[in-house]
């Protein structure tokens, strides 16, 4: 039986923040810990990682599976207008980031991406959206500046399956 761990867990690569629990809890049984709460910001990813250690009070050898870290995307409606990415200030920091919040939120009619000048080192792959724009949906990435030689991205891209996506003025 487990009869105390910590559990700690970080949002955001924060300060961690750590609960000692306690309680009885025999094996393959589970328990309902809240540890605090959380405010997300629409359009944003957060991520949250949760670990425990010391199993009643003991190092534990088997640490490869006491963490868990999950990314939320919280929707304020689907994406739509112009949007930056690469800057502090910006709405994406990267295109990884750009894509899962237009994979989990959609898309409605035109969206632009506007890529602060920068070298990438991402790579792209747009697979996940396939299939997801309407006809009237179209995704526009392109240089803030509009100078090719801005915008470079140095981790290839993929374009299997996916329409109404134009890329302008960036080198792959």
């Amino acid at each position: 039986d487990l009869t105390s761990c910590n559990i700690t867990y970080t949002i955001n690569n924060g300060t961690p923040v750590t609960y000692a629990w306690t309680g009885n809890l025999p094996s393959d049984f589970v328990d309902t810990v809240t540890l605090g709460t959380y405010t997300a910001v629409a359009g944003k990813i957060d991520n949250i990682t949760m670990w425990v250690d010391s199993p009643n009070h003991v190092y534990d050898s088997a640490y490869y599976d006491d963490t868990l870290s999950v990314d939320i995307v919280t929707c304020n409606g689907t994406l739509q207008g112009e949007y930056t990415l690469g800057g502090a200030t910006s709405d994406f920091t990267s295109m990884g980031q750009f894509l899962k919040t237009l994979e989990k939120c959609g898309i409605d009619g035109k969206v632009t991406l506007n890529i602060l000048p920068g070298t990438y080192s991402e790579s792209i792959n747009f697979r996940q959206l396939a299939g997801m724009f309407t006809t009237y949906d179209t995704l526009i990435i392109t240089s803030s500046t509009g100078d090719t030689s801005d915008v470079v991205f140095t981790g290839g891209v993929s374009l299997d399956n996916v329409q109404n996506i134009v890329i302008s003025n960036i080198t792959f």
